[in-house]
């Protein structure tokens, strides 16, 4: 009779009973043949090793998940402190903004009473210096009007010369007429000088329209400078809008519906994780014992 042994776990009864028929066959020449004690060894310290190295894996797996966890929670915290000062910051730029808006609309307001003060104060001086155009055309006329006379007057003098000798009493005349005129030429100067100082007076005004515009151009650049201050305020707010999207999205991506979901499996995984690390090591322990005592059986076969 010959009898195969094999060092699996589910032919030990097999093996046994093999044995005990063997041992009670006296008639019989019994011949054990038995594996290498070093292959047993080896192959049930390789199985050993392999549930170690599981176990020390789904450790690890543990051990990361239980890290990615805690990551994850202390950025979703980051994320929320830095969008509450965003928040805050965001305030204060629009309280900023709308400081700079009633700024803007204090001075828009200024400068159109500016405008129609200016406009009022050109009307009137238009309407002046039109009064004068007027009255200096008036008196140019009078004063042509005077110096036909005064030529005239001449042209009479110098005929009344020519007859001087003619007759006394045209001469007489003539002397009276030239005294009138002369009366009517210090009348005329004196009438001038206002006129002439009228005409002066308007000239200086006829500065106002530069004047005008150059404040115009000074309201103008401190209205640009304004509304380039006012620009680049809107775009500090809208930078710091966008940033602030930026980490209410990233919250938004991390409080999505499905991530609970994903943090209560990994939170109910663990439970499994543990069994199934509870599990290997248990049969690595027995794997352990069961390699113990088949190394016990065999070293008793060979004894016999």
């Amino acid at each position: 009779m010959v009898a195969t042994l094999s060092p699996l776990v589910k032919n030990y009864a097999d093996n046994l009973a093999t044995l005990q028929w063997s041992s009670k066959a006296r008639n019989l020449v019994t011949l054990v043949k038995m594996n290498d004690q070093a292959v047993v060894q080896d192959g049930m310290t390789q199985h050993a090793g392999e549930l170690g190295n599981a176990a020390q894996i789904q450790r690890q797996n543990l051990d990361s998940l239980r890290d990615t966890l805690r990551y994850k929670q202390q950025e979703a915290e980051r994320y929320e402190r830095e969008a509450l000062r965003i928040g805050s910051t965001l305030a204060t730029e629009r309280e900023r903004l709308r400081k700079v808006e009633r700024d803007r609309a204090a001075l828009i307001l200024q400068r159109l009473f500016r405008r129609l003060r200016h406009a009022k104060r050109l009307a009137t001086l238009e309407k002046t210096r039109e009064q004068a155009r007027r009255a200096l055309i008036g008196n140019d006329a009078e004063l042509v009007r005077l110096e036909k006379q005064k030529e005239e007057a001449l042209r009479k003098e110098a005929e009344t010369k020519k007859r001087l000798a003619a007759a006394e009493r045209q001469t007489v005349d003539a002397l009276v007429k030239v005294g009138v005129i002369d009366s009517q030429r210090g009348a005329l100067e004196e009438r001038k000088a206002p006129i002439m100082a009228v005409y002066a007076e308007v000239r200086e005004r006829m500065h106002a329209d530069e004047i005008c515009r150059e404040y115009a151009d000074t309201v103008k650049k401190e209205a640009d400078a304004t509304k380039g201050a006012l620009e680049k305020v809107k775009k500090e707010v809208d930078d710091n809008a966008a940033k602030l999207k930026t980490m209410r999205d990233t919250i938004e991506l991390v409080k999505k519906p499905d991530w609970p979901e994903r943090l209560k499996e990994i939170e109910l995984d663990l439970p499994s994780l543990r069994a199934r690390h509870s599990d290997v090591k248990q049969k690595r322990d027995a794997a352990v014992a069961e390699r113990d005592a088949l190394r016990a059986r065999h070293a008793k076969t060979f004894r016999k």
